[in-house]
């Protein structure tokens, strides 16, 4: 991975699912524990400040302005979904999961 932008969140969907995303709202994914980092998304004027993966093939990541994107056919595409908000979201989490 080659990138001079900061990373604000990572998360292990499992050590062959992991994600991180930034600056300038880039998204990265390795599903080989991270010897290969594939480049799914950017978009320069907004920051993503959490991803979440969910199974396999859908992610979520949260950010400036109210962004939310949402992935359901891991990675290949990204679609912005509308929050409602111009405030910065901080943080994803997983309804469903279990502590």
């Amino acid at each position: 991975m080659t990138t001079s932008l900061d990373f604000l969140s990572v998360h292990v969907g499992d050590f062959d699912n992991i994600r991180v995303a930034g600056q300038q709202a880039n998204i990265w994914h390795t599903a080989d524990k991270g010897q290969t980092w594939v480049k799914e998304y950017e978009e320069s004027g907004y920051n993503l400040n959490d991803i979440i993966n969910i199974g396999t093939d859908v992610a979520y990541a949260v950010g400036w302005d109210g962004k939310i994107l949402e992935t359901i056919d891991n990675g290949s595409t990204w679609e912005q979904k509308n929050s409602g908000l111009t405030s910065t979201l901080y943080d994803v989490k997983d309804q469903w999961a279990h502590e």
